[in-house]
């Protein structure tokens, strides 16, 4: 499990890109990350958060990635696959 600081961190980011949003988070054993689930009339898309990047990262420091590493509009363009976030940076997995 990741601290809650910095999970929170991720579920505020997307709450505040993504307001329509209903949002669900879990730990992935298997991938050893935290996915979420954003859901809406429009889009299922999932983040996944790896250990990495959360290892690497301060809580402040997230955020800044997120809005640096400009996942809103990864959050636009990827409506229904996966949008992976690593400590190299975000891609897309359609």
């Amino acid at each position: 499990m990741f601290p809650t600081e910095k999970l929170d961190m991720v579920r505020i980011y997307l709450r505040a890109k993504c307001p329509d949003c209903a949002i669900e988070d879990h730990y992935d054993s298997e991938r050893i990350s935290q996915t979420f689930q954003l859901k809406d009339k429009d889009r299922i898309p999932l983040v996944i958060v790896s250990k990495s990047f959360f290892d690497k990262h301060s809580t402040v420091e997230i955020l800044l990635r997120l809005i640096d590493d400009h996942l809103d509009r990864h959050l636009k363009s990827n409506t229904k696959g996966c949008i992976i976030i690593t400590d190299e940076g975000i891609e897309e997995d359609p």
